[in-house]
Parts: structure tokens; sequence; C-alpha cells
């Protein structure tokens, strides 16, 4: 069961939900003109953004898996506008699918999945940064913002 605890797990839970609370409660849907085209630009962003972190993780040669031992601190492309942002890519395609489907519900989900992501991963992964680069790490928490 360790093995289904990544992020990419959470991110299919949370867009089910969503998912269900839209079919399921649909009294508490949103509707608007734009819709469906906030939704598809939040999803290429979301999709583009995480292709960008994940490229700058491999081309350092370090791993994209949370609670695994960094190698390197990355702090080069997406790396320099936020401190997380394949957690903020989850959050665009989640908000994609809140915002396709029409639930007002997911909304608070977007809320608890950003909760449940810095608890369950970022302050363990800035833990283990900061243990394992020190100043460096200090340096570029300064300067980047840990969403964006």
């Amino acid at each position: 069961m360790k093995s289904l605890d990544i992020p990419p797990v959470w991110l299919a839970v949370f867009l089910f939900l969503a998912w269900v609370t839209a079919q399921y409660m649909p009294g508490l849907s949103l509707s608007f003109p734009w819709q469906a085209s906030a939704a598809l630009v939040l999803l290429i962003v979301g999709l583009i953004l995480l292709a960008l972190a994940v490229w700058e993780l491999l081309r350092a040669r370090t791993t994209v898996v949370p609670r695994k031992q960094p190698t390197a601190l990355v702090t080069s492309g997406v790396y320099k506008l936020s401190r997380n942002p394949i957690y903020l890519g989850d959050t665009l395609v989640l908000s994609a699918g809140v915002f396709w489907w029409g639930s007002v519900v997911g909304l608070f989900l977007i809320a608890v999945f950003i909760w449940f992501i810095h608890r369950r991963y970022i302050v363990g992964e800035e833990a283990s940064l900061r243990s394992n680069f020190g100043e460096h790490f200090e340096e570029w928490a300064k300067r980047t913002r840990k969403w964006i």
C-alpha cells in the first residue's frame, strides 16, 4: 500500500470525488459561459507545468518521487517561480476537473487538496531539502514562493 501513497494517486482520488459530487449533487453545480474554456486552459497549463517540472528534475538527475532522498537542489526553470511546481500543476489539473464538471463542492476539495499535499508531502520534502542543502535551500526558499 505504501507504493500507492504518491501524489498522482491522491490527485486521482480528489478528481474522482469532484466528479462524484458533480454527478450526485446536481443542485450544487456551477455553470457559466466560459466554463469549458477555463477548464481547458487550467488543464493545459497544469500539464505543461508538470512536464516542465519533471523535466528539470530529470535533467538534474534527481528523484521525482516524494520521500526519496534528493541528490540535487533544483532551482532552475519552473523552480525559479515555485518551490512546488508539480503540486501546483496537480492543483491546476484538479481545478480543471472541478470546472469541467461544475462541482461547487469541488471548489472546497481544491482547498482540501492543497492542505493535504502540504501536510503529507511538502513539509517533509522541505525538511529533507533543508537538511541536505542547508544554506542553499534557505536562499532559494527566501526568493521563491512555495506555490506561486
